[in-house]
């Protein structure tokens, strides 16, 4: 085996992060149907998401698997990928000049323990004017982000308080304490 553990998860910036801190994985996206309970807190929804996208794959190779799900919660409301551009509209005009949260939930499913845990950044948004919510939506990079925005795309954050890469999409300090509880995390070298 080349690798330490599979990465359940199709986010092209999970799989950049994880990379860049010289993890040796590899990429097998869930295909599980998420099912979430509506009775669940945001932070829960996302422990939920993250262990069934990392049990569904796990059930089907039997390595250690990864799983993680992000979403934005403002005014207690959890803010997904947008359904369409007027709603991704309708997400950076809420959000703009304000305080959220983003959420991750982080699961580690092997033979013989799971893992599934949770990490929580506050940020401060910038005040967003019409036109760059405009341009940022017309360009397509709002579609595929919880929260309709890529803190990695710049122009959006004034502050953040807590993980940054959690933001981005994967909190590397939690995850990389998660793997060596089962001693999977490789030190660069």
């Amino acid at each position: 085996m080349d690798y330490s553990f599979i990465l359940a998860s199709a986010s092209p910036r999970r799989e950049s992060l994880l990379k860049e801190a010289g993890q040796s994985f590899i990429v097998i996206p869930s295909t599980t149907e998420e099912v979430v309970d509506d009775s669940l807190s945001p932070k829960d929804v996302v422990k939920s998401l993250a262990l069934q996208k990392a049990q569904d794959v796990f059930k089907k190779y039997r390595q250690p698997t990864l799983g993680a799900d992000t979403v934005v919660v403002f005014k207690g409301k959890i803010l997904g990928k947008p359904n369409s551009k007027r709603q991704a509209k309708e997400f950076l005009q809420a959000l703009s000049g304000n305080m959220h949260e983003v959420i991750t939930g982080i699961a580690l499913v092997t033979n013989n323990k799971i893992i599934n845990t949770y990490v929580v950044t506050k940020v401060y948004m910038q005040v967003l004017s019409s036109d760059f919510i405009d341009e940022y939506v017309s360009s397509g990079k709002a579609m595929d982000k919880a929260g309709a925005y890529g803190v990695q795309d710049g122009g959006f954050v004034s502050y953040v308080e807590g993980s940054l890469t959690n933001v981005i999409g994967l909190p590397m300090e939690k995850t990389e304490e998660v793997l060596k509880e089962l001693s999977l995390w490789q030190l660069k070298g």
